[in-house]
């Protein structure tokens, strides 16, 4: 089941979800963890608003997914074309999403992530000063927020 963590980014901690197993192609895909990767692609077109130049229009047409759990082509080419968008800052471009181990760690700003870890900077980057992405999520998306432990 995916979950909350306390993630801390060069010295800054908020909290930030994870998944319990792999998603995407040849991944474990269990509905939970598919369900909180499509709503936080989902989310991310919500906050980003009007894309910038067709590149961008393309990225958001396939990040805006349902929160269903089912893994599908779709889920798969937005965890693909995610990677592709950010390959310079992304560790793989396989087409996964892995779990990350956020416990008494602080990431480093510089070099490359884990899908997981970009996604949440990018939420995080995106929604400011605002509120909890997690608890945005789970307010916006409610058949997510009973998958989140």
């Amino acid at each position: 089941m995916p979950r909350r963590d306390r993630i801390t980014m060069n010295g800054y901690t908020k909290w930030g979800l994870n998944v319990f197993g792999t998603v995407g192609i040849g991944g474990a895909n269990n509905p939970g963890d598919v369900m909180v990767i499509q709503a936080m692609f989902r989310y991310l077109v919500e906050l980003r608003g009007a894309p910038i130049g067709k590149f961008e229009s393309d990225l958001y047409e396939k990040l805006t997914l349902e929160p269903t759990g089912q893994i599908s082509r779709k889920t798969n080419d937005a965890i693909l074309a995610y990677q592709y968008y950010y390959s310079h800052s992304i560790l793989n471009v396989d087409g996964i999403i892995h779990p990350a181990k956020y416990e008494n760690r602080n990431i480093k700003l510089e070099g490359k992530w884990m899908t997981i870890t970009h996604l949440h900077s990018e939420l995080w980057s995106a929604i400011g000063s605002g509120p909890d992405y997690t608890i945005e999520i789970a307010r916006r998306f409610p058949h997510v927020a009973f998958w989140i432990r």
